[in-house]
Parts: structure tokens; C-alpha cells; sequence
């Protein structure tokens, strides 16, 4: 819809008020001069009646006895009476008896009557009026006396009313005006004042404006509404951006808070270097099971308070996680003080009635080193706290080596599902050693992939961002499909067929891969492991042993990876349908070195003996190590010492150069 042109509120009002004024002059002067009209020509018709009847009266016996010059002479008086134009005595007959006055024809020129109604328009149509009355003799009817006047001057008199009205008009406009003016003050000014103040918030978003308030009308009222209304936006928006910028929870300022402050602080130009730090409460889901949300909150508050610094508030940026900001001379002074500040923080925390101790971790990010953002600091703080719980450290500064790019991380994962289609990623084979025949007993299937622009790319890396980023069950199913093919392959070609696929225990709780996995496992032309590291099998432990039992009926051996890398659980063990035990590298490599690691070793074969279950030993890098599993009838071996993971056609090659005792004979020839 087009809007017309705008006028002001002022010039409106004042429109309005003269169209009031001019249309009540109007009404007026037309009220004025019909009353004009109708008293000028209603007082001529009364005097022309009552002339008219005074001459009837007075020549009655003249017009009775025909006598015309009697009859002449009484309307010779009559005539000069003023304004009578024409008079005229007609008998009963109809005859002319006398008759004075020229001009004048009856029946056709404009009269008006005595007996006729007074309007406005018939008054100013009418150049003459007209009136007739009996002339009586004796009681009857002798004759008819006619007389008309003259009524000219009619519109003189209606112009000279006419101009008084204008003159009023004119003295009306300007009383009009004086009264949009008090208007225009009363009313137009403290609209204008809602105006500007509407679009001063509108710009500004200055809530805390106020409209003064001149009177107690209406308009008062409006702008005391209007200052009403300001004041609870005010508040409401007082407290949403306090909601906005704090946590319920602990009341400490929230993440966007803390963003805000490190942005101002990094915008002022300071000396030394500012840290973000980021300090996380180890097992928090725990404590706060036995504590409570309640205090567990009370907890973090605790914290914040104890890591505040002057003029830089600490802040909860995640479930677990304060954030606070550290300012030094240097990157070394930033580090001293941040481990003071944990080891400050870690003191016991009054918590009610009681004292509880926690346990935290540091993580550390310093400005200009690597990223100038607020957003960048803190995300930087937090990997940090990442990896120094990965290594099971209490403090440690960010280490962009180990975290790599996470951009190009980011894209990385965007190509996987083209890796797959495109050939780029591989299956590579590590060959497993049976100790007591000296033979090739199968290979372990690893993923590899060699990137079209950035070569080959780490399997930690993809493997582990796949496990985060939910591709990991795409990636296993193309690795069982590869591996299955792969069997098919290797048993045309004679080469030991048996394979072992790892399988990421986040998968075990996942019920739709389970279900597609088992009409893999159904394909399976030879032995084919399942390899579930220990410390995935402890979560979850009621899905997992189902789904793991699932897959042993559809004919899947189980093999425990990675074992004694975590906690491990003898009694979760026992539950668990697996034919493998897979020692962890880190105690097979130091066989020798240590007698400790050895006794482990020893006892751990034994105890996978005694539950029914064969052991391969990791990590065997050299015939010592490999002497020494023998000698503790361990059953497989796995390593560099045996071989690294190669492509399919050199493991087939591989299998036939190393035939049943071939790579024994080569050992004990290397040892002698």
C-alpha cells in the first residue's frame, strides 16, 4: 500500500479546527440569512395584508354602489404607500372596477403571496409580493382588492448579512488559530517529545530515557505510560542479559561473559602476555552423583571464587570446566602462576557441614602465540585441558603439534566418505605369528588411506576423528566388507585367511551397526576375529556383553585388545565370550628390561589359559622378547619383529616365503 504525503500532527489539528470553524460559519451564515429572508419578506406581507385589508374596509360602499371614482381615488391613497407597485378593485363579477400601477402582469411575473409558505429560495426568485383581500358590504362579498409590492430590496439586504458573517468568519479563523497554536503546545509537543524519544531508543537502545510529563490530561497520562513501559523493558532487559551472561547454576558469568571480558582485555594495550586458563574438576559426573547437583554447583562456585582475578571474574564455560584469565610479564611467569593457582585451588572445599577434597586439571593457552581471538583463546584453553587429562597430567599448555590443524581436520572428515569411493583408502595386512609351529596363523586388518592433496594421513588421526565425529561405523563396515573380500582372495591364493577387525567399542552399544555387522560376520569364508579393547568393554557392560554374545553365535571369535592398557576387571573378564587375549605392547616391550613387566606377562598368559582363551603378544620387536613369550607359552606374536602391515599382495607373498617353521628357522639362525 503507497503512503500519500505526510503531514504533521500540527498541521492536521490545525485543519481540523478551521474546517470545524469555516463549516459552522457556513451553517451559520445560512441559518442567518434565511432568518434574513424569511423576517424581511414576512414583515412586507404583513404590512401589505393589513393595507390591503384597511382598504377593503374603507371603500366597501364604493365598490358596493360600483362607483369607480370613489374606488380610484381611495387606491390613489393607497399607491403612495411605500414600495406598493400595482393595486387593483375587481367586483364580484370580475370586472375591473379601478386599477393604478404599470408594469405589473399579473399570473406571469414573479409574485409572492400572503398565503404562500416563506422559503429562501422562493423569497429570492420573487421580484414582487402579491396580496389579496374581500371586500365585504353588509356582510358579503362585493369585490376583491389586489395590491403588490415591490421586494428588491431583498438582496441588498441578505449581501449586507452577509458580509457581517464574513467579518465574523474571518474574526473565528483567527480565534481558530490561536486555539491549534494552545493545541499545538497542549497536545502536538508532548507527542513530539513520544516521538523523538521512541526513535532516541531505537538508535541507542537507551531504555533509561524518560518523557517529561507537562500535564495531568490524557496526553499526561500517555507519557506516563510510556515511562511506565520504559522502566519494566529497562528491568526485563536488565535481567535478560543477566540470564544471558551468567550460569543459574553457580551464578558465575557464563561463557559469552567470559568472552567479553578477555575480548576488552586484549583490545587495551598492556605489557607481558595474557593466558586463558582453564580448569576442569576431574570425575565431576561422579562427585556430583554423590554430592548432588545442588552442591555440586556450590562446588564450581567454590572454584570460581578461589580462580578470580582482579578485574577478570572467572567463568564456568562448560559442565565441568572454570575459565579464568591470567595476566604476566612473560610465557614463563604465566605457567608458574597457573600451577600455583591449581595447587591453590585444590585445598579442601567447605561444602555444607562437610569438607571435600577434589581433584583437578590445568589447561593452559597464551595470547599472541597462536590465535588472537577470544573464542580461539578459550577453545585453545580447552584443548589443553584435553590433553593433559590424556596424559594423565595436572597441567599442560597448549600443544598445537599434537593437536594439529583442526580446520583442516574438519575437511578431512568431510572427504572420508569420498575416500571410500574413490580408492584412496586401503586395507594393509600385519601378519600374526603362531610361536609354537613357526607358521603365518593370519593378519590383523588395518585401515589406511593416502589422501589425493595431503598424502598419507595418520590412522590415529582419521580413526580417532571417525570415532568422534559418529564415521566410525561407516569406516568398520567398509573394513568388513574389505576384509570379507580380502579372505575370499587369500584362501584362492593358499595364504592364512584367518583376519582380526578391530571394533570400536563405541560401537558395541549401538544396536543398528550390531545388526548389520552380523550379516557380515554370517559371510565370513574363514576364521574372522573381533578385536574390543578392554577399557571399551567395561562401559556400557550389559548392551555390550549382549551384542558381543550376538556376534559370537553368528560365528565371530572375540579377541581382548590392548590388555592391561586399562583397568582391568578379572570378574568383567570372566563374562566376557572371547577366544583372544592380546597383550598391551607397552609390557611386551620392556620384557626384558623390567622383571616386573615380565612376572605380569607370565601371569596374564596363564590367566587367559586357565578362562580358555589363546594369547598374542603385541609390540615384539626383537628375538629376545620373542624368546622369552615362548618360554611363556604365550601362542601368537605380533610386531615389527614379525612384519609391518603390508599391502594384500606382499602379505601373500609373504605367507609363501614363510612357510610352516620358515620365519622359526630364520630366528633361531638370527640368534645363533
Amino acid at each position: 500500500m503507497q503512503v500519500g504525503k505526510k503531514h504533521s500532527l500540527n498541521f492536521k489539528l490545525t485543519l481540523v479546527v478551521v474546517t470545524a470553524v469555516l463549516a459552522a460559519v457556513c451553517l451559520i451564515a445560512i441559518g442567518s440569512l434565511w432568518q434574513e429572508a424569511r423576517r424581511h419578506t414576512q414583515a412586507k406581507l404583513d404590512y401589505l395584508s393589513a393595507t390591503a385589508s384597511v382598504f377593503a374596509s374603507a371603500t366597501s360602499d364604493a365598490v358596493a354602489r360600483a362607483d369607480q371614482r370613489d374606488a380610484l381615488y381611495a387606491l390613489r391613497g393607497v399607491a403612495r404607500a411605500p414600495s406598493i407597485l400595482y393595486a387593483r378593485v375587481v367586483t364580484n363579477d370580475g370586472r375591473v372596477l379601478a386599477e393604478i400601477g404599470s408594469g405589473i402582469s399579473l399570473g406571469t411575473d414573479a409574485h409572492f403571496g400572503v398565503d404562500d409558505r416563506v422559503s429562501l429560495g422562493a423569497a429570492l426568485a420573487s421580484r414582487t409580493l402579491q396580496a389579496t383581500r374581500p371586500i365585504v358590504q353588509g356582510g358579503r362579498i362585493v369585490g376583491r382588492i389586489t395590491l403588490v409590492a415591490d421586494n428588491s430590496d431583498l438582496l441588498p439586504g441578505l449581501i449586507a448579512n452577509l458580509l457581517q458573517t464574513l467579518l465574523a468568519a474571518v474574526f473565528a479563523l483567527a480565534i481558530a488559530v490561536v486555539v491549534a497554536a494552545r493545541l499545538q503546545r497542549w497536545v502536538v509537543r508532548p507527542l513530539l517529545r513520544l516521538t523523538d524519544a521512541v526513535r532516541h531508543i531505537g538508535a541507542s537502545h537507551d531504555y533509561q530515557t524518560r518523557v517529561e510529563i507537562e500535564s495531568d490530561d490524557e496526553v499526561g497520562e500517555l507519557c506516563g505510560g510510556f515511562n511506565s513501559m520504559l522502566r519494566e523493558i529497562d528491568d526485563r532487559e536488565r535481567k535478560i542479559i543477566d540470564l544471558a551472561l551468567h550460569d543459574a547454576e553457580t551464578d558465575l558469568p557464563n561463557r559469552l561473559a567470559f568472552e567479553r571480558d578477555l575480548g576488552a582485555l586484549l583490545d587495551q594495550p598492556r605489557p607481558g602476555v595474557v593466558a586463558v586458563c582453564a580448569i576442569g574438576v576431574e570425575r565431576f559426573q561422579y562427585v556430583r552423583g554423590l554430592i548432588g547437583y545442588h552442591l555440586a554447583g556450590d562446588l564450581l562456585a567454590e572454584l570460581g571464587v578461589r580462580v578470580s582475578t582482579s578485574g577478570a571474574p572467572a567463568a564456568r564455560i562448560s559442565t565441568d570446566v572454570i575459565a579464568f584469565i591470567l595476566q604476566a610479564s612473560d610465557a614463563e611467569q604465566a605457567r608458574q602462576r597457573a600451577a600455583a593457582q591449581l595447587a591453590d585451588a585444590e585445598a579442601p572445599m567447605l561444602l555444607g557441614a562437610n569438607a571435600i577434597d577434589v581433584s583437578l586439571t590445568l589447561g593452559l593457552a597464551l595470547h599472541g602465540a597462536h590465535a588472537d581471538t577470544p573464542q580461539a583463546l578459550i577453545e585453545r584453553a580447552s584443548i589443553a585441558l584435553d590433553q593433559a587429562r590424556a596424559a594423565h597430567a595436572k597441567f599442560a599448555v597448549f600443544d598445537e603439534a599434537a593437536y594439529m590443524d583442526t580446520t583442516g581436520n574438519l575437511s578431512l572428515m568431510a572427504d572420508m566418505s569420498r575416500a571410500f569411493a574413490n580408492g584412496e583408502m586401503r586395507i594393509y595386512l600385519q601378519p600374526k605369528y603362531d610361536i609354537a609351529s613357526g607358521a603365518i596363523a593370519g593378519a590383523e586388518v588395518l585401515s589406511r588411506w593416502m589422501h589425493p592433496t595431503r598424502g598419507p594421513v595418520s590412522p590415529d588421526l582419521f580413526i580417532r576423528m571417525a570415532e568422534e565425529t559418529g564415521g566410525i561405523a561407516m569406516l568398520t563396515h567398509w573394513c568388513l566388507r574389505e576384509a570379507l573380500a580380502c579372505q575370499e582372495r587369500l584362501i584362492e591364493a593358499g595364504a592364512a585367511a584367518t583376519l582380526a577387525i578391530n571394533l570400536s567399542g563405541r560401537l558395541l552399544t549401538d544396536d543398528d551397526f550390531v545388526h548389520e555387522a552380523l550379516v557380515h560376520v554370517r559371510r565370513a569364508k574363514a576364521t574372522l576375529y573381533l578385536e574390543i579393547t578392554e577399557t571399551a568393554t567395561i562401559d556400557n557392560q550389559e548392551q555390550a556383553l549382549r551384542n558381543i554374545e550376538a556376534l559370537v553365535e553368528a560365528g565371530a571369535r572375540i579377541s581382548i585388545d590392548d590388555y592391561g592398557s586399562g583397568l582391568s576387571s578379572l570378574a568383567y573378564l570372566r563374562r566376557i565370550p572371547a577366544q583372544e587375549l592380546k597383550i598391551d605392547k607397552s609390557f611386551v616391550q620392556l620384557l626384558g628390561l623390567h622383571e616386573r613387566d615380565a612376572l605380569l606377562v607370565k601371569s596374564t598368559i596363564e590367566l587367559a589359559h586357565s578362562l580358555g582363551m589363546s594369547v598374542t603378544a603385541e609390540g615384539v620387536e626383537t628375538y629376545a622378547g620373542l624368546s622369552m613369550l615362548e618360554q611363556m607359552g604365550c601362542d601368537t606374536a605380533q610386531g615389527y619383529l614379525i612384519a609391518k602391515p603390508m599391502p594384500e599382495p606382499d602379505y601373500v607373498a609373504f605367507c609363501r616365503a614363510h612357510d610352516v617353521g620358515g620365519f622359526k628357522r630364520t630366528a633361531i639362525s638370527a640368534r645363533a
